[in-house]
């Protein structure tokens, strides 16, 4: 509101309508405590910065609206720059001003929590890229019947690092790559990296139906997915 001399109301905006529940025509040029009342402190400290020509910030102050009770609100009163005698007031009801203080502090909360996530995911990714190193030189010198296993440390180690490269930018939303992906291949990767693992002592029945279409999807979210099922299953 823009209080004139007096404490007349000159000016209101829409949301101090709202607030005191009246419309402009019913309130420009009516003194602002018919239309609120505080306590006497807070009043005279208004008319002192009225004379100073200083800003005055109030916190927690009760603000009796009548018919619509009384309100906890801030206020803030400030001169107006050019125009002698003219205050304005800014009126901050406190259940506002709380969600705002929480929205603010989520906020916070939330980049803490991505960077200290893209930190970790940083760390872990140095000594995954040593491990698919090692096993690759390992291959190097198996017979072709034992590079099945370091060809499964080598992909499940790839696939673990696009995860973590995932975790980097949890906060840059992006599209999920799609494409046509062999559902028989992912089932038969989810087997052979749960039988050397938690479904060691699972007994593995395959039945596939080969007319099955590709799927269409991220190939790394849906071996996650069936991965996860999987491991469900040999916990039940």
């Amino acid at each position: 509101l823009v209080i004139g001399e007096k404490d007349i109301i000159s000016q209101i905006n829409p949301a101090a309508e709202g607030f005191l529940n009246m419309s402009e025509r019913a309130l420009v040029g009516t003194s602002l405590w018919r239309c609120i009342s505080i306590n006497t402190q807070v009043s005279e400290s208004f008319a002192r910065a009225r004379n100073n020509l200083t800003p005055l910030f109030v916190n927690d102050v009760s603000v009796d609206m009548g018919p619509k009770s009384t309100v906890l609100c801030n206020l803030k009163f400030t001169p107006l720059l050019g125009m002698a005698g003219f205050m304005l007031l800014l009126i901050e009801p406190r259940n506002l001003a709380g969600r705002l203080t929480q929205t603010q502090s989520g906020k916070s909360a939330a980049k803490s929590a991505i960077g200290m996530a893209e930190m970790l995911a940083h760390e872990i990714k140095n000594p995954l890229a040593g491990i698919m190193g090692a096993a690759q030189l390992l291959s190097m010198s198996l017979p072709p019947k034992d590079l099945e296993l370091t060809d499964l440390v080598v992909a499940e180690t790839r696939r673990i690092l696009k995860l973590l490269e995932q975790v980097e930018q949890f906060g840059n939303l992006k599209l999920v790559q799609k494409s046509a992906v062999n559902i028989h291949d992912i089932l038969d990767r989810v087997r052979r990296s749960s039988q050397l693992g938690f479904g060691a002592h699972m007994t593995y029945i395959e039945e596939y139906d080969p007319s099955l279409p590709a799927a269409y999807g991220d190939a790394d979210q849906l071996l996650q997915v069936v991965l996860n099922l999987v491991k469900n299953a040999s916990e039940a």
